[in-house]
């Protein structure tokens, strides 16, 4: 890939040229002193002893002079050398193309020839496209901070000594690919606390890779095949997961051979959720919540069977199912594979009467909530001084009410439920029976402490 024109670097390749052509210049200095010195040796001997002993002198000092020159530009040119290795790190988070995200100011190409590149903690990148490690590439990268690559990875052929390493969170979103024959020097490794996490597949194609070292505390997950190879040495004192492997490598290492994303589930839920390859479980199994009214009092009680990184439990309480107030937070268990049951007891007022709707939700430690169904109540806090008279009561007449205030509203309901009638309170704070048959009825009057329930029964 052409990179752009960088006016900087130009300057500095240009002045490494300059200062390589001085050391030729000094070098045939030092040819012609010493051919000189042969001259005065063998051609001149017919100059005195003196003569040839000041010219002797003249040149021992322009030798050494010009030996001190170069000796000094060899060591510049070898530090200079060093800096040209083109050492970039990251100085700012975000995009990998972002020029002020590097030291230097200038971004690393994508296609990487000997390049030193480093992800510094603190200051994360995100690539969005694809790597390439170009043929005879000696370059590198390492990941102190999360660095994610939309795309692929590639080792070209003969690319030699390319390598990468993570010591933090270093995902792949496509493939990790190794062209044929990309180089026995390759290498990756995986620092504690370290994950290298591909999407996709990790192939190795008629080759083999100088290692793969996941150290104790390091995670590599391959979403899709992970390819080994067929003489690849792989050591793995961490943990490797893979939704299938293929190839023939071994792999040595107290972390063992290499498991399933089920595994991954089952081990590391959070890990697991970065891949499309992982079903991630429901933080909590929920078995049932319950409300249970008495003396003042709702108990709200709930069981579960699992919880995976559940961080609390809250509880809020509505009048009209709708609208919802926090009563309370009740730690959760954490992770637990076990049954574990929860009570919490809510305090009512005395004068109410009516419905009370509770709701249940679950939050995780990353601040991710769930919510689950509702559990309802029904309250009779009826006030002793109201008075339907008179009951039983003949049918065609009407029921007086006492302690209750005009407008109030008021239903009657058969014993099936039915609604037979419904009206408001009047000023002579009587409710009219016409038109009912004998039999009993539910009486519920709404009034301004709540609702209130009475039994009425209705004869020939």
């Amino acid at each position: 890939m052409k990179q752009p024109y960088n006016e900087q670097e130009h300057d500095r390749q240009t002045n490494l040229f300059q200062l390589f052509y001085s050391a030729v210049r000094i070098s045939q200095n030092i040819t012609e002193g010493y051919s000189d010195k042969l001259r005065y040796g063998t051609e001149y001997e017919g100059i005195n002893v003196q003569e040839r002993n000041e010219a002797a002198m003249i040149y021992k000092s322009g030798l050494y002079a010009s030996a001190r020159k170069l000796k000094h530009i060899l060591f510049l040119i070898a530090g200079l050398s060093c800096f040209f290795a083109h050492g970039q790190t990251s100085t700012g988070s975000g995009s990998w193309e972002t020029d002020a995200n590097w030291s230097g100011g200038v971004a690393p190409p994508t296609a990487i020839d000997n390049e030193t590149i480093v992800i510094s903690t603190g200051n994360p990148i995100t690539r969005n496209g694809a790597l390439r490690f170009n043929t005879n590439s000696d370059g590198s990268i390492t990941a102190n901070a999360d660095f994610i690559i939309t795309q692929d990875i590639v080792w070209s052929a003969n690319s030699n000594n390319a390598s990468i390493a993570a010591n933090a969170v270093f995902i792949v979103e496509g493939n990790l690919i190794l062209e044929n024959n990309a180089g026995s020097n390759i290498s990756i490794d995986i620092g504690s606390g370290g994950v290298l996490l591909i999407q996709g597949d990790l192939l190795v194609s008629n080759g083999a890779l100088n290692g793969i070292d996941v150290t104790s505390g390091g995670n590599l997950v391959v979403g899709g095949d992970f390819d080994l190879g067929s003489g690849s040495n792989i050591t793995n004192n961490g943990n490797i997961y893979a939704e299938s492997t293929s190839g023939s490598a071994s792999i040595t290492g107290t972390g063992g051979a290499v498991k399933s994303i089920d595994d991954l589930n089952a081990e590391n839920p959070g890990l697991c959720s970065l891949t499309s390859s992982c079903t991630t479980p429901l933080p909590v199994t929920l078995l049932w919540f319950d409300a249970e009214y008495d003396e003042s009092e709702v108990a709200l009680t709930w069981s579960t069977a699992t919880e995976q990184n559940n961080e609390f439990f809250t509880l809020e309480r509505s009048t009209d199912g709708e609208h919802f107030d926090e009563i309370a937070t009740v730690t959760g268990a954490g992770i637990t594979n076990e049954a574990s049951t929860y009570i919490h007891i809510d305090q009512v007022h005395e004068s109410f009467s009516g419905f009370l709707y509770y709701r249940l939700s679950q939050t995780d430690y990353d601040g991710t909530t769930e919510f689950f169904d509702l559990a309802s109540v029904w309250i009779d806090n009826a006030r002793s001084d109201l008075l339907v008279y008179p009951n039983p009561l003949s049918a065609h007449s009407s029921v007086k009410i006492t302690g209750t205030t005009i407008n109030s509203s008021w239903w009657i309901y058969s014993i099936k439920g039915q609604l037979m009638k419904k009206g408001i309170v009047g000023s002579t704070s009587e409710i009219s029976t016409y038109g009912l048959r004998a039999g009993s009825y539910s009486l519920k009057i709404q009034h301004e402490l709540g609702l209130s329930e009475e039994f009425i029964l209705i004869v020939r």
